[in-house]
């Protein structure tokens, strides 16, 4: 009798354990990087250039999906650019998009923003973890 009531207890625990396997599969299929992240903050890194000097970023971003972005050449004599707006996430989740003037376009990764390319893919190739701004404490 009792080795009966072992292996129903038994059976029920691993039930009620797959029961809550499925039921965070459902979380998890809802998961992006909005909800799910802690993405609020000062991401910094340098961005190089092309046909121009490397360029120091600092984005800053906040919970009321506003930003400030502070650009400066990693020259001695040049000026520091900011711009400051609202951004706005894709249907996904997992990329903002800062329209000021130019339109730029991150990814949002694990402390992490990943700039993405005019055809909105992250670079690659051996400077593509450049292209990457990493979060502050």
């Amino acid at each position: 009798m009792k080795k009966m009531l072992m292996i129903t207890m038994a059976a029920a625990l691993m039930f009620s354990v797959g029961g809550c396997e499925k039921k965070d599969a459902l979380i998890d299929s809802a998961h992006n990087s909005r909800n799910s992240l802690e993405w609020e903050g000062v991401y910094a890194g340098e961005i190089p250039g092309k046909d121009y000097p490397d360029l120091k970023v600092t984005v800053i971003l906040r919970a009321d999906s506003t930003y400030e972005a502070h650009y400066q050449y990693i020259h001695p004599d040049d000026e520091h650019m900011t711009a400051t707006g609202t951004f706005t996430w894709d249907k996904d989740g997992g990329v903002i998009t800062m329209d000021q003037g130019m339109t730029k376009r991150y990814r949002v990764g694990e402390n992490r923003l990943i700039l993405l390319d005019l055809n909105d893919r992250p670079v690659t190739g051996e400077l593509a973890d450049k292209y990457v701004l990493r979060k502050q404490p």
